[in-house]
């Protein structure tokens, strides 16, 4: 399957997107089950925790998992970041094409 700018490949995701999403993660469980009712510098930090490079694509179904893992009981009990972001296994997409000249 090709991927390109346009987002054709759907089981993969930007960079960007998979850092957004996995931030966001983050941020809901600390807001939402944080002990100490903020969002920490870690959370901010947790798609580079996670290894996330936004120039690179990643498997979707890998970015959905952190985000599982993140927002899942252990992850509210135990706070977002450094309970599971470091658990996350995100996969980049194998799948790399050019096209006009353009990388992905």
């Amino acid at each position: 399957m090709l991927v390109d700018a346009t987002g054709l490949n759907p089981a993969s995701v930007s960079g960007k997107e998979a850092s957004d999403r996995i931030i966001n993660a983050a941020i809901i469980a600390d807001l939402v089950f944080s002990t100490h009712n903020g969002i920490g510098i870690l959370t901010l930090l947790a798609d580079k925790i996670a290894g996330i490079e936004k120039d690179a694509y990643y498997s979707k179904s890998s970015v959905e998992e952190c985000e599982n893992s993140i927002n899942g009981i252990v992850g509210y009990v135990a706070s977002a970041t450094i309970a599971n972001v470091l658990k996350c296994d995100v996969q980049k997409d194998p799948v790399f094409v050019k096209l006009l000249g353009v990388g992905l």
